[in-house]
């Protein structure tokens, strides 16, 4: 088409359009905030583990619609704001947040590295590999073992 035979797109006489204020739209902003908190088991799964490492961040899998996603880690974020901060000594680097965590316990009085645990109970680095370990099970929060960080997948 040329600009000159361009002509403002109207609708016909009579005809209403999709948002018009005469005919409301049939979801309510009630029902779109109820709908967001309304999670599958799926995305349940993963707001529970967002919670438990205290993050908003995970790959969106493919099957999940940005949209939920987005929910997901808004509500993950609602979720976690009253949670109290874990602290971590000053002298440990942390490289990242675990749902299980495990110290080591010995008798020297070190101040010892948070790991990672993996299904065993046992750090997922060397240490507690091939070894009689003993350790502290912790719940989520922040890991300080650069091992761990360099063996997790």
């Amino acid at each position: 088409m040329h600009a000159r035979n361009r002509r403002p797109l109207l609708p016909p006489a009579g005809v209403r359009l999709a948002a018009d204020a005469e005919r409301p739209c049939a979801r309510t902003a009630q029902t779109a905030a109820r709908m967001m908190t309304e999670f599958s088991p799926h995305e349940q799964t993963y707001l529970n583990d967002l919670v438990a490492r205290r993050t908003t961040s995970f790959t969106r899998p493919h099957w999940m619609q940005r949209h939920r996603a987005t929910a997901v880690k808004a509500e993950a974020r609602r979720l976690i704001g009253p949670l109290p901060p874990i602290v971590v000594p000053p002298s440990h680097t942390v490289y990242y947040d675990a749902a299980v965590r495990v110290r080591a316990l010995g008798g020297s009085g070190q101040s010892y590295k948070l790991h990672e645990a993996g299904p065993d109970g046992r750090p997922i680095c060397t240490m507690g590999q091939g070894t009689e370990w003993k350790g502290e099970p912790l719940g989520a929060g922040p890991v300080t073992c650069g091992k761990c960080a360099g063996t997790r997948p």
